[in-house]
């Protein structure tokens, strides 16, 4: 999976379509095909999406701390899931 910026020029103007495409094979040939059009996405989104596609560390998160530590709560009421409470 990876993240391209794709310009094109038509009538004078140059668009940019930021899309995530993910390469697989069939056979001994290699494909692509277009996962997501993060083009009218807010930049955080966009900056979240590239990070993680790059494999980078896409928000805070990590400097939280664990389940039970100050800014983290089990939700035990649906799935069991953590929730980032404001730091």
């Amino acid at each position: 999976m990876y993240v391209q910026e794709v310009r094109t020029r038509q009538r004078g103007k140059v668009y940019r379509s930021l899309l995530v495409w993910e390469s697989y094979r069939v056979g001994k040939q290699v494909k692509t095909r277009i996962l997501c059009n993060l083009t009218r996405m807010p930049v955080e989104v966009q900056q979240a999406v590239r990070a993680a596609a790059a494999g980078e560390e896409a928000c805070a998160c990590g400097r939280i701390g664990r389940a039970g530590s100050s800014g983290l709560r089990r939700n035990r009421g649906s799935g069991g899931g953590l929730a980032a409470i404001g730091t």
